[in-house]
């Protein structure tokens, strides 16, 4: 954009001199015709300033395109920054739905483990009363058979006295 700027300027600054240099030639008088009706006038200023006024015509264009271009970037950049906006809260709301998510699914994990635990705890307990039943139950049943161990041999040994 800059080079273009540089180039019409100089084209400009060239025409503006050969303007000057031949500004007597451009001011002669001659016959000019416009098919119905014919005027004498310079036809050199004539051309100079229809060339200007095209120039000058080419700056607004320009410039209106530049300004609509302008116009168009802020309102494309608003409606970006709308979307971003939208997005941003889409993006908060799900990660605080998935926070809460794994809030409740920790929390019925927890509760879970602390079922499984109880039931655990009570299996536990239910096994080691069993267990302690069934260690009575043979210990009592190993100090009878000693008993009668020992009093067979008792028995014997008052047999072999006698």
């Amino acid at each position: 954009m800059r080079i273009v700027l540089v180039i019409i300027t100089v084209v400009l600054v060239i025409l503006a001199i050969f303007t000057a240099a031949n500004w007597s030639v451009l001011t002669i008088p001659t016959p000019l015709s416009f098919v119905a009706f014919s005027v004498e006038g310079p036809l050199g200023v004539i051309l100079l300033g229809v060339t200007l006024g095209l120039t000058l015509l080419m700056v607004a264009y320009a410039l209106l395109l530049r300004t609509s271009w302008l116009v168009e970037s802020r309102r494309f950049n608003h409606r970006l920054e709308e979307q971003r906006e939208l997005a941003e809260k889409a993006e908060s709301s799900r990660i605080i739905a998935l926070q809460e998510l794994l809030e409740q699914e920790f929390e019925d994990m927890k509760t879970s483990l602390q079922t499984l635990s109880a039931s655990g705890l009570a299996r536990i307990e239910s096994a080691e009363k069993a267990l302690i039943k069934t260690i009575e139950e043979n210990s009592n049943g190993i100090v009878a058979q000693i008993g009668y161990i020992d009093d067979r041999i008792k028995g014997g040994s008052e047999s072999s006295n006698t």
